[in-house]
């Protein structure tokens, strides 16, 4: 499974509106995993999501965004890339006046795709951990 790395700085008053935006190419057609090494001292002040053009693969929720502090998260998201090489966006918002932050941002990508049914089961099961928390 290839590992594409990337650093997203994201400077201080940039608005949801006008997130910092990164365009990165990968390859494969199933974009496995995604890890973010967020910073200290960023939570709720610094908002990361991957986009495909205009659609959102990750979060999968419609305006949601996810953030962290002083700790790398790992995100299983199973989602067949439209084509490879793929460009995808990276994006995030920082509503610090003060701070700029870098996100490491690391994509894991596989050659094998899911069977559909397969991927509905495992965004059905990721959307009840959410819910509950897990």
């Amino acid at each position: 499974m290839p590992t594409y790395a990337f650093v997203l700085e994201v400077p201080p008053n940039t608005p949801i509106t006008k997130p910092k935006k990164l365009t990165v190419e990968v390859e494969g057609r199933r974009l496995d995993l995604i890890r973010v090494k967020w910073p200290g001292g960023c939570l709720n002040s610094v908002y990361f999501a991957i986009f495909y053009g205009a659609h959102r693969l990750f979060p999968d929720v419609e305006g949601e965004w996810v953030t962290g502090d002083n700790e790398t998260k790992e995100y299983p998201v199973g989602v067949d890339l439209p084509k490879s090489p793929c460009r995808l966006q990276l994006r995030a918002y920082n509503v610090s006046d003060r701070w700029t932050y870098k996100l490491n941002v690391e994509l894991i990508t596989s050659e094998l795709l899911m069977p559909t049914w397969a991927a509905e089961i495992l965004t059905r099961l990721r959307r009840i951990e959410e819910f509950l928390g897990i």
